[in-house]
This record gives C-alpha cells, structure tokens and sequence, in this order.
C-alpha cells in the first residue's frame, strides 16, 4: 500500500506534453466551450499583472508563450495536453496522484494513500477537507465524477482517454466519502500512474460539453481571459496546501521566437518559454529544459507508394538526421532512431535505425518502380507551424533529402487546427500521400501511451495495423517491471523492422529565459509552458 510520507505540497507533475498540441491525445473533435460557472472571487489578486513585473516587491508574473494570437486557446482541463491546460495543470487544476521530477515515483496529491487489491481493482484514501474554487467540496462522489467526465465521457470527446493504456475502462465508485474504489476491465498495474495525468474538475462543470472556465482545487484560481491574446490566474487564498510566493501568472501569447525572447530581456514578462538557440543569453538566465520529446514523421501506409516497404525504407535512408539536427537544431537537439527516449521502458536499447544513405533510398525506389510501384506519385510534406524553434527550418531540410532519394513532394506548414485534422482518425478520405511531421512527448517513463497513440491498430494517431504488435502491447498492458518493459521492447522493434511507419528524426530539449528577479529549476517533467507555479521563487 502506498501512504503520503509528505506535507501538502505537491511535487512537479508529469506533464506528458507536447509544444503547441496534444499530440498524444485522440480527440478529432472540435466543439467550441460552453461557458460554466466561473470559480469564486476568493482570491488575493484583481486579476490584473503589473505593467512592469520586474518592480521592487511585486510577486506578480509574466509569462509568454508560443501560442499563435488572434485564436481561442483551448482551456478544456480534460485536454491536458493542449497550450492552456497544461499553464493550468496542478495551478488551477490536480490529480489524485503525481510524479517525482527525479525518480518518476508515483506520489501523493489528492490521494493519500492506495493499493491494489486485486489484477483489477485498486482502493484510493483521499484527501480531507478539499474543496474546489466555487465551494464544492473535494470527495469520493466528486472524483467520480471527475474521471467519468475525462475518461468515459463520448460527448466530449477527451484527449486524456490517450493517458490510459489502449482497450483499459475504468469505473470509478464512491465507497464513503475520502475511499475510492476504481475497477479496471482488465489488469492495469499502473493506474496510480496514468491518473497523475488525469485532472479533476468541480462537479458543477457541465458534464457532456467543453469548458473555457476550468474549476479545480489548486493553488490558483481562473481569473480573466482576452481571446486570443493572453489569459491570468489567480493566488486563492482557501488552498489546502502551501501558499505558493507567486500572487498571479498573466499568460501571453509571442509566437515568435525572438519577440517572446525580447519581452523577457527588456522586462516585459519573467519567463519565456521554449526559445531559439541565437536568443540564448549564454549565462543563467537561459535554462535547459529536457523535454523527453521526439520529433519525426508518420507515413501513411495505407496510401500508395507507402503500402510497398521500401518506399518507407527509403525515406528512413533519406532523411540526414544527424546534420539536420546539427545545423538547424543546434543546443535543442540530438539525432534520435525511436519514438520514446532512453528513460522510457519502451526504448530498445540496442536499436538503431538505417543511418542516411542517399544512394540506398535511391536504389529502393528504384527496384519498388521496377516491380510497378508508383514512386512518382506526388506526396505532401505536412508540418505544423512553429511547432518548436526551427522546425519550419527543419521542415524544409527533410523536404530536400527526400526529392534528393527521388520522391516528389510539396511542403505545406500549416496551423494548429489543419495539423489536427491529418493527425487524428479518420484520416481524411482521398488525400493525396501525407507524410505528417509530428513532436511526441512522453515524461512518465512509461510506454503505454505512446504506443498506444502511433502504433497500436485502435491508436488515434497510428497508421500502423498489425496483429503482433497489438498481441504484444496488450500484454505489455497487464504486465509490470522488466516484463512489462521488456514486452514493450519487443512490440517497438516489430514496428521498427517490419513495420516502418514512424521516422524519428530528432529528440527535442528546450531552452527558456527567465528574469533576473526569479530562480525556476527545471526538470525533465516541465513541458513546454507547463509547471506548477510554486517552483517559482523570488531573488
């Protein structure tokens, strides 16, 4: 059984992340937000930052961020992967468990205590004397509530379903008011782990539409929202664990590198989130912040010439990771051959995927056209703008090597939204071959979720369809240790050998700037605009 050895405050949450989307989520619907009942004026600030939040005494902060201006941000707390959930996540919003930024151990939040009395039902002992932002208490009933809303709802469609392995249903019960009772369809022995991804909301939030005004029991209350330019939390007073230094977070919203980077250079805001390299300031205002995030691209294999494997064969030889990611990445990136990075128990450690040989990729398509493929077939290159920095840039270069090897192909950088709508099932019908640039972000050491996503045959984002991967994932599923990581091991290197849908090119870091005036540590569970506001502290 595990028990809270702990005071009240939290450590840093996994925050399984992506930079502009969710990338691990499986919502391909979008609705627009139904307004809810706002959370209650007990707060310690008007809402309102400081025009200068550098200023002697003011605990008021700034942070800018890579969110395109002019569009709604999504602050659905069930899509706690998008921009706006994840500033939110365990500021305004909390799970019932959390992860240790340096062991990845499954800690205590809003449960205490749990265990696991049987393959598939796990008891949880929660918290006492919690309540959310409007008043409603923080009970059995309304965990409940919460994971039914994220986890079993099909009206809206979460992203966090993805957090949960593939096939696995929970059903949650109130035993009395602090126990909770989660049975599972089958054996999940990690589910103390995929909950610290699962937030809960007020039980007052509307249960089948979105919501733009997220309700929680966290250390910061919803405060105000400017469409499409930025949006502030609060301090709340009526927090159950210890009173953070930072009084309010305005959120802004500096697409551009180099501005988010100037705003914190000339005082305008404290933290800037994911900036170039060139706008690093070479001292200790510029962190490294490892993001355990994979950039590369899903080729559709149910199109042709991507039903013949060497025409995915080639592309692997085609692409020169190790000098695009020297010459374009620089500090933010090292050369990567598998989906999750080395701390996951999915990566294989003696895997390593075709190095670049452009005469090789030629040669493929070759004998492919040879036996009747159309390898002259126009192809789209699809990337997501801005999706980190220099990932236009990036874009392009691997546009280059692959009409090098011989294929025709058309780049398009598109938004969010566009992105979107190739990433997820169904996949549009008779699109011309897509190969889709993607970033996956994977912090819980666990592989569940990844495979789930971009290789198992149910996955929202996978093109993949094979019957031995998913045999192989779904024990994986119900396993725990070594053999869980080791079934894991096993159903990656299928795909990687026989499969070849996935082209990872690069594993991403990112680097922030903060201001003089704060001290922030980051940790490989920071995402890319994402941490709890308490590991902010004032020099």
């Amino acid at each position: 059984m595990h028990t809270a050895r702990m005071g009240p405050k939290h450590v840093l949450p996994a925050l399984g992340v992506v930079f502009a989307l969710a990338l691990t989520g499986c919502s391909n619907t979008q609705k627009s937000p139904s307004a809810s009942s706002g959370p209650s004026s007990n707060s310690s600030s008007s809402g309102q930052t400081s025009a200068n939040p550098s200023s002697s005494g003011n605990h008021d902060i700034v942070i800018a961020i890579p969110q395109a201006q002019g569009a709604a941000l999504d602050l659905e707390p069930c899509d706690s992967e998008n921009g706006g959930p994840l500033v939110l996540r365990h500021n305004v919003i909390q799970s019932l468990t959390d992860l240790d930024p340096t062991t990845l151990a499954v800690t205590p939040l809003l449960a205490t205590a749990w265990k696991q009395t049987n393959p598939t039902t796990w008891t949880f002992t929660l918290r006492d004397g919690v309540t959310f932002h409007d008043g409603a208490k923080f009970d059995a009933a309304a965990a409940v509530f919460g994971i039914n809303r994220s986890l079993n709802n099909t009206k809206i469609a979460c992203s966090d379903t993805a957090k949960v392995g593939a096939g696995i249903k929970l059903t949650p019960t109130a035993i009395s008011t602090t126990e909770l009772q989660i049975t599972t369809n089958v054996p999940d022995p990690i589910l103390d782990r995929e909950l610290s991804y699962i937030d809960l909301v007020s039980p007052n939030t509307p249960a089948d539409t979105l919501t733009d005004k997220p309700i929680g029991t966290g250390p910061y209350t919803w405060g105000t929202n400017t469409i499409g330019q930025s949006f502030v939390i609060n301090r709340w007073d009526g927090y159950w664990g210890t009173k953070p230094a930072v009084t309010s977070a305005k959120v802004i919203f500096r697409p551009d590198n180099s501005v988010r980077a100037a705003v914190v250079k000339t005082g305008e805001a404290d933290i800037a989130t994911n900036i170039a390299a060139q706008d690093a300031t070479g001292d200790s205002q510029t962190l490294s912040v490892p993001l355990g995030a994979v950039f590369g691209y899903r080729l559709p294999i149910q199109s042709a010439p991507f039903t013949d494997i060497r025409v995915r064969q080639a592309v692997e030889y085609a692409i020169d990771k190790a000098s695009i990611t020297k010459s374009l990445l620089g500090l933010t990136g090292t050369p990567a051959d598998q989906l999750v990075v080395s701390t996951n128990n999915g990566f294989v450690p003696d895997y390593k995927a075709p190095t670049f040989d452009i005469e090789k990729a030629k040669s493929l398509l070759v004998a492919a056209k040879a036996d009747g493929v159309a390898t002259d077939t126009p192809i789209n290159l699809v990337g997501m703008l801005a999706q980190f920095p220099g990932s236009n840039e990036v874009e392009q270069g691997v546009q280059q090597n692959l009409q090098q090897a011989g294929f025709k192909v058309s780049l398009s950088i598109v938004d969010a939204a566009a992105w979107k709508a190739l990433l997820f099932k169904p996949f549009p019908p008779n699109q011309t071959p897509t190969i889709l640039g993607f970033l996956h972000t994977n912090t819980s050491g666990d592989a569940s979720s990844s495979f789930a996503s971009y290789m198992s045959t149910a996955g929202c984002c996978a093109s993949l369809s094979d019957p031995k991967f998913d045999a192989l994932y779904k024990q994986a599923l119900s396993a725990s240790g070594s053999d869980r990581a080791s079934l894991f091991q096993q159903a990656a290197s299928l795909e990687y050998s026989t499969g070849v849908t996935l082209v990872p090119v690069s594993s991403i870091s990112g680097l922030w700037l903060v201001s003089k005036r704060i001290t922030l540590a980051p940790n490989t569970l920071i995402s890319k605009f994402g941490f709890p506001l308490e590991d902010v502290s004032f020099k």
